[in-house]
C-alpha cells in the first residue's frame, strides 16, 4: 500500500509507511493460505483501515505481485484506493472485477510467465474496463513471472504509475 500524506515530511511518511508494512508483514505470520480468497480481502482491508487511522484520509495505490495483485483487484473497493498497480498478476477467468469500477488498473505482464497468464490478464482489463475502471494493459515484453529480468523496468513501471496514481 502507498498512500501520499499532505502535513508529513517524506521522511517521517516513509517512516509511518514501514511501520505499517513491518506490522502486516508482522501479521502474516500465519500461513499463506490463510491469506488466500476472502480472508485476505478482510484482512488487506482492515490493514487500509490501519493506513487511514494513522495518517489520515489520504489516497491509497495499492501494488501487488502474482497473488498480491489479486487481492489488491479484490480491496480496491475500499473509498480511499484510487487505484491498483498489478505486476504479473493472477487473475483467473471470471475473477470478479466490480470492485474497480470508478478506479484505475494498470495490469503488467510479460509475454513469457509460465506461472500466470498474460492472456487472462488481459482479458481482465477488459473486463474491468467494461465494469467502469480506467483499466490498462502494460506488455512488459520478453519477460517471465518472477520480475527478475527486466529489474528495472518492472520498478520503474512500479514507482512510475504507483506515484502518478495518488498524484490522480
Amino acid at each position: 500500500m502507498l498512500a501520499r500524506t499532505g502535513n508529513l515530511s517524506p521522511v517521517a511518511a516513509e517512516n509511518q509507511l514501514l511501520d505499517v508494512i513491518r506490522d502486516v508483514l508482522a501479521e502474516r505470520q500465519e500461513s499463506h493460505a490463510c491469506l488466500a480468497g476472502r480472508r485476505a480481502t478482510n484482512h488487506f482491508g482492515r490493514q487500509i483501515q490501519r493506513l487511514h487511522d494513522q495518517v489520515g484520509d489520504v489516497p491509497i495505490t495499492l501494488l501487488g505481485h502474482s497473488m498480491g495483485a489479486r487481492v489488491a483487484a479484490r480491496v480496491a473497493g475500499e473509498p480511499r484506493v484510487r487505484g491498483v498497480v498489478a505486476l504479473a498478476p493472477w487473475f483467473p477467468p471470471g475473477d470478479p472485477v466490480e470492485t474497480l469500477a470508478g478506479k484505475q488498473l494498470v495490469a503488467a505482464h510479460g509475454s513469457r510467465d509460465r506461472i500466470t497468464s498474460p492472456r487472462a490478464t488481459s482479458a481482465y482489463v477488459e473486463r474491468a474496463r467494461v465494469a467502469g475502471a480506467d483499466a490498462t494493459f502494460v506488455d512488459m515484453g520478453s519477460v517471465g513471472h518472477y520480475l527478475l529480468r527486466g529489474v528495472r523496468a518492472w520498478n520503474e513501471l512500479a514507482l512510475r504509475t504507483s506515484l502518478a496514481l495518488l498524484s490522480g
